[in-house]
């Protein structure tokens, strides 16, 4: 049996108009759920028993249209087996098979479903140092979803080299971890997502606790995690007392008791002057910071705090889809992971409305 478009797609049609119907009733119960919580929390005596059965109630419901959904994407399956692959005139056997087969034949043949366009929005931050990188604006294809995405970082080191989870609220491809993780400063495409971003270090450490300004334009290299607390560093200006010359000494530690052990950088300077800090303890960091001395005042409650993220530090954004176009696109893709030929409304042979 030959590719038929209009036989296919009108048949399919029935079934996308079935589950999204299904779906769009499911969520608009959420807010049929906020409505009862303003009458009922607000006006009705015994009001949160009340509330609770007609929570309960409302929950059953969004649960069997949830279970209704998926029956109709199991007999779409079906469809796809017994007869979509009869009309393909092919052998395969399992539907994403079959469906790549689709693909071929709708692009053989010039045929296309309407675009459904993908949108991000702004990442919402949750990053212990605010200095510590950025996110940039994330960049949505077609194949971009309703879905929401954390992007966590599991893995630190040195600055630029940490590693980021990817996780999606919805399962693509079969999983809702991506297969590969993100790494600082390099740009980062899940294709099947429909997303792009770029997590970039940072360049600015912050200074606190220098009560008299003494320390300035402090220039860092090598931090990490091993020579920093979670990115913080703890200085002291001290006087070197056996000097006639009022040499003085800038010390950085990695932690707040300056322990000998914990030191991980030091310099010595006579007046004020850059202070070039070298390496202490095998640490690997390094450094300069400019030194104005106000003699008679030292200071050893000085913290820095060092572009670098750690583990736990993470951004979240959401993506969606157009609600009312696209639909074939957006069944295929969602309840697939396949991206059917498209093209804009006017360009399209394959209409929407065989599914509304």
């Amino acid at each position: 049996m030959a590719y038929d478009r209009d036989a296919i797609f009108t048949r399919v049609g029935k079934f996308v108009k079935l589950h999204s119907s299904v779906l769009a009733y499911r969520d608009t119960l959420d807010g049929i759920d906020d409505e009862f919580q303003d009458v009922f929390l607000a006006y009705t005596r015994d009001r949160e028993a009340v509330y609770a059965r007609v929570a309960s109630d409302l929950n059953t419901f969004k649960a069997r249209m949830t279970a209704m959904a998926d029956t109709v994407k199991r007999r779409v399956d079906t469809y796809i087996r017994d007869h979509l692959s009869i009309r393909l005139d092919t052998s395969f056997t399992g539907v994403d098979e079959i469906l790549a087969r689709l693909v071929v034949e709708m692009n053989n043949n010039g045929d296309t479903v309407q675009r459904n366009d993908g949108h991000a929005g702004t990442a919402e931050v949750q990053i212990r140092n605010a200095y510590a990188g950025t996110f940039s604006a994330i960049a949505a294809t077609n194949l971009a979803r309703d879905a929401w995405f954390d992007v966590v970082c599991v893995s630190t080191g040195t600055q630029g080299s940490e590693k980021w989870r990817v996780q999606s609220s919805v399962e693509i491809e079969g999983s809702k971890i991506a297969s590969v993780q993100a790494e600082t400063d390099e740009e980062y495409t899940w294709t099947a997502a429909g997303i792009t971003f770029t997590i970039s270090s940072g360049s600015t450490i912050v200074e606190a606790g220098d009560d008299v300004g003494q320390c300035s334009n402090w220039v860092l290299t090598g931090y990490s995690t091993a020579n920093t607390n979670k990115g913080v560093l703890y200085a002291r200006v001290l006087g070197v007392v056996w000097s006639p010359y009022g040499q003085n000494q800038i010390l950085l530690y990695k932690d707040s008791d300056f322990d000998a052990a914990d030191l991980v950088a030091s310099g010595t300077i006579v007046g004020p002057g850059e202070v070039t800090l070298a390496e202490a303890n095998g640490s690997g960091l390094s450094g300069s910071v400019d030194f104005a001395p106000n003699y008679g005042t030292l200071d050893q409650d000085i913290t820095l705090t060092v572009p670098l993220f750690v583990a736990g530090d993470y951004f979240r954004f959401r993506t969606w889809s157009d609600d009312d176009n696209g639909l074939f696109a957006k069944f295929f893709r969602e309840q697939y992971d396949v991206l059917l030929p498209n093209a804009a409304y006017y360009g399209v042979t394959i209409p929407d409305s065989l599914a509304q």
